[in-house]
């Protein structure tokens, strides 16, 4: 019985400091500067399932400008996937691809390819024409606000607002049918570590519908963004969903 009770309470005190480490923003700054991988290039992640069990990673990337179908546009993309040791279980990637106009940041174009092993993949685009207020998926086409984001524009917006003007954000969200906002608040924060001061910028805020604020179509997100090269770095984002908490940690920046 005690063997037992001193296994579990070593087994709770691991998954204690896990779950600090994993939510703790400290903690990955402290991290990548070990690494010395504290850039604003490609972003690296890993999404950790109760923020504490590793589920999978995440790449976003900007490829920068280039020109699509006549508008000046960045290249935003990300690849997502789980951890290979539960690929013998089943491999489940998916790979998004979104065009923003550089001129207003707003999205023209999305895409995303969902893959699963032993299944056939399954792929939509998405189009945006934001002068018209119009988003059209798979042929049909629905009304949406201006502005509105997909979710690889919406982080892009972000690292680039100034939030010491405005400690208050809103973007329309859409890429399948229903309109959603996310809307939220922001402040700010300095960590100490090892002598050096780093400015953080804490935005709360949740996602719902537009249409009507129905609480079984909430999500709460918390981001922690590092002010660095004149961006906001996404260092440790938390999303709160469904009762479950899923969190992704930068653990590259290059």
């Amino acid at each position: 019985m005690k063997k037992t009770f001193m296994v579990l309470s070593v087994i709770v005190l691991l998954l204690f400091f896990v779950y600090r480490d994993n939510n703790n923003p400290k903690s990955v700054i402290l991290d990548l500067n070990k690494a010395k991988k504290m850039e604003a290039g490609q972003l690296r992640y890993v999404v950790n399932f109760l923020g504490i069990i590793p589920a999978g990673e995440a790449l976003f990337s900007n490829q920068g400008l280039t020109d699509y179908k006549g508008v000046r546009a960045y290249h935003l993309s990300a690849f997502t996937q789980n951890l290979k040791i539960y690929h013998g279980l089943r491999k489940v990637s998916a790979t998004l691809d979104s065009y923003v106009d550089a001129q207003d940041s707003n999205p023209i174009f999305f895409s995303q390819r969902l893959s699963v092993s032993g299944r056939p993949d399954t792929y939509k685009e998405i189009l945006y024409d934001q002068k018209a207020g119009i988003i059209e998926v798979a042929g049909l086409k629905r009304q949406m606000p201006y502005g509105t984001q997909d979710p690889l524009s919406a982080i892009f917006n972000l690292r680039k607002m100034d939030f010491t003007k405005n400690k208050n954000f809103e973007l329309s969200l859409n890429t399948n049918q229903k309109n959603y906002v996310l809307e939220g608040t922001a402040r700010d924060m300095v960590l100490s570590i090892h002598g050096k001061d780093y400015a953080i910028t804490v935005l709360e805020g949740k996602i719902h519908r537009r249409d009507k604020n129905n609480p079984y179509h909430q999500s709460k997100v918390t981001m922690y963004l590092l002010k660095q090269d004149g961006e906001n770095i996404p260092v440790l984002i938390k999303v709160f969903a469904s009762g479950i908490l899923i969190n992704a940690k930068l653990t590259d920046g290059s």
